[in-house]
């Protein structure tokens, strides 16, 4: 039944890119390829048969999205692949030779393109007019770089593009209000990830204190700060977790040292989970280390970490923002909702990705503010 129920979902994202795409020739054969349960996908673009393992259908989406978006695109008998968006900026790939820093970019421009960012490739263009959602895309010493419109740079092979990249800069998701003044102010990051609520506060003014857990993310937020020098003084980096004074058992992928979805409170990897242990610290403790003693901003990342900050902890705290991931057994929404509001905090509640299906009983973002 869990075999089934995944191969129906991997038809339901492909239908839509395949439906009334001009360029992929077989869409009969993926759509039973994926039902049946084949351990390869083939695709045929012109009269080249490209395949890929079932362990690559991300790879494989991101292709046959962008196919379904571009204006043009090219493909040889040596799996030389070139694309284009708007006919200006074309993207090379080998895709018989796809490298991590290379999914990730075609997973930057798909993911990019459908929320609305546009792209351009290299230094050409570079005193256009550009829209806030525009990236661009640069090569440093033989190493991709996508650069926001405000100019903050991250390495393609350190980051995850939709969230690291595409909620922050393109979706503006860590924006509340446009006239929030973040200049001088602290920002306690509970879940740094790859950097870049690190580097979006810090660009706009703020210190912060970034904590990040998992050891390959914390790498890759380190290599994106020192890309950003000018902003490095501003930022506090500490590999470790919130929740308890204790080494806390993490549970994360295996497939790749950057994956999303690690937590120490919830396994959502099963028997196939990659387990890391690190050094935990309560709010408590971190305030006591870093001599804390007001944060205008505590952000919460940490996929069920937020449940164990204990109420007195947020008397020093000016404005709350969680990204909770609740499952109603262990923890609920209404846990969250009642420490807040008993310390007198008002709390909205909204979503970021048009595209999840899940209750906002289970995922979603608190903001939560003293009233002025």
């Amino acid at each position: 039944m869990n075999t089934l129920r995944r191969n129906f979902g991997y038809v339901y994202y492909v239908i839509p890119f395949l439906v009334d795409s001009p360029n992929v020739k077989n869409k009969i054969g993926i759509i039973f390829s994926l039902l049946r349960n084949n351990e390869s996908i083939n695709l045929k673009l012109n009269n080249i048969k490209i395949k890929f393992s079932l362990s690559q259908f991300k790879t494989f989406l991101n292709i046959i999205g962008l196919l379904k978006f571009s204006t043009s695109y090219s493909i040889d008998e040596n799996y030389d692949f070139k694309i284009s968006l708007d006919e200006e900026n074309y993207f090379d790939f080998n895709l018989k030779n796809l490298n991590f820093e290379d999914e990730n970019l075609l997973e930057l421009l798909f993911e990019g393109v459908k929320h609305g960012a546009n792209f351009i490739n290299g230094e050409k263009q570079r005193d256009f007019p550009i829209r806030d959602k525009t990236l661009r895309i640069l090569t440093l010493n033989d190493k991709k770089i996508v650069e926001t419109a405000n100019g903050l740079k991250f390495f393609i092979d350190s980051i995850l593009p939709g969230v690291t990249i595409v909620e922050p800069f393109v979706q503006n998701a860590h924006q509340i209000n446009e006239n929030d003044d973040w200049d001088n102010k602290v920002v306690l990051d509970i879940g740094a990830q790859c950097g870049d609520t690190p580097l979006y506060y810090a660009s706009k003014g703020a210190t912060v204190y970034a904590f990040e857990p998992i050891k390959g993310h914390y790498e890759a937020m380190i290599r994106n700060i020192e890309i950003n020098s000018e902003l490095k003084n501003k930022i506090n980096p500490m590999n470790a977790a919130m929740g308890k004074d204790e080494i806390l058992t993490f549970y994360q992928s295996n497939k790749s040292e950057i994956a999303g979805m690690p937590s120490f409170v919830y396994n959502s990897f099963g028997k196939d989970a990659k387990i890391t242990k690190i050094q935990g610290y309560s709010l408590s403790s971190i305030y006591e280390k870093f001599q804390l003693k007001h944060i205008d901003l505590l952000k919460m990342d940490c996929k069920g970490c937020e449940f164990f900050v204990n109420k007195d902890e947020l008397d020093i705290v000016d404005v709350v923002k969680i990204e909770y991931l609740a499952d109603g057994n262990e923890h609920t929404l209404n846990e969250l909702t009642q420490v807040l509001k008993s310390k007198g905090f008002e709390i909205i509640i909204y979503r970021i990705d048009p595209f999840q299906r899940v209750s906002n009983n289970k995922n979603a973002t608190i903001y939560a503010k003293r009233p002025i």
